[in-house]
């Protein structure tokens, strides 16, 4: 069998409701020289049944046990065929052109890894102290429609609609496990590291507009609840990722004192807010801040351990 130009890689943990619309997706494709990847991260198979069914396209599913998105996606990059691998969510639907869009954009500009547009499509009425802040949460990533050649520190893709070059893996190694979901835990920004190695070791990271997936959100992800614990993991990851690889100049200078303080301003615009709408804005824009000084305050601790260990 002839291997081909790219793999698609999808990890998929749960019940992959949106699954069977993602690959009836990529089932129209334009560019067709592509193979999937599916791996099923569930500590039991789930999604075993879909063997039985007739796509246009070779599917090989991978069970894999620990529940890691990392780990899932580094399955993923083991088993996969192509020369290339395009990554996917279970729940983010590609248009027609998505993976040709990808593929030329990555060669126009010269890159080892370029990332694409990601829509919300959500389901029902969303709530009404929606923001753009929230909608980014939930990974919305447009850059207003344009082309970013070279992606600097301060911006980033996500990996749920990412092409990569298998040789930028041979090159900085897979995902750490430090980052990205575990189950029900919402640590995130594993793509963003890895790509910060990549840049490191001087390749390029582009993002092409034209490249674009839908990001299906269902209700249970747009509750206040489910917000504050997303934020809160976001600043945990964010915390843990400047630790790794500096924080971006334009950010500004962090301590504990300034967290403490940006904390406390949080906490005071919360007493200041003057409708709902404004209150629950500052609970997430809070639970962030929480979740970002007690990663650092924590990496501050293991980093003067280190130093004290590697004197002694």
């Amino acid at each position: 069998m002839n291997r081909p130009q790219c793999s698609v890689l999808i990890p998929s943990h749960g019940a992959a409701s949106q699954l069977r619309r993602v690959f009836a997706a990529l089932a129209q494709q334009t560019w067709k020289d592509f193979d999937v990847v599916l791996v099923d991260n569930n500590e039991a198979p789930r999604l075993s049944g879909l063997h039985n069914e007739l796509y246009p396209f070779s599917l090989h599913i991978v069970h894999e046990p620990v529940v890691c998105l990392s780990r899932a996606r580094n399955v993923a990059v083991a088993h996969a065929r192509g020369e290339h691998v395009a990554f996917l969510d279970d729940d983010t639907v590609p248009e027609q052109s998505w993976l040709a869009e990808l593929y030329a954009g990555l060669h126009q500009y010269g890159a080892s890894v370029a990332g694409g547009a990601i829509v919300l499509g959500i389901e029902g009425e969303p709530p009404s102290w929606f923001t753009c802040d929230h909608r980014r949460l939930l990974a919305e990533l447009l850059y207003d429609g344009n082309d970013l050649p070279v992606v600097h520190d301060a911006q980033y893709i996500c990996g749920g609609n990412m092409i990569v070059s298998v040789k930028a893996f041979d090159a900085v190694g897979g995902f750490l496990e430090s980052f990205g979901r575990i189950g029900s835990v919402l640590r995130s920004s594993e793509e963003l590291e890895w790509c910060r190695r990549v840049q490191s070791a001087g390749m390029r990271v582009s993002f092409i507009a034209s490249a674009r997936v839908t990001h299906i959100i269902g209700p249970d992800r747009q509750t206040v609840r489910y917000f504050l614990k997303r934020a809160y993991w976001q600043g945990r990851s964010d915390a843990l990722l400047e630790y790794r690889h500096g924080r971006p100049v334009e950010f500004g200078p962090r301590s504990n004192w300034k967290n403490v303080r940006a904390l406390g301003r949080r906490a005071w615009a919360l007493l200041l807010s003057e409708n709902d709408c404004a209150r629950i804005g500052q609970c997430i824009a809070l639970s962030r801040e929480l979740g970002f000084l007690i990663a650092y305050a924590r990496c501050r601790v293991f980093w003067q351990l280190r130093a004290v260990r590697d004197a002694g």
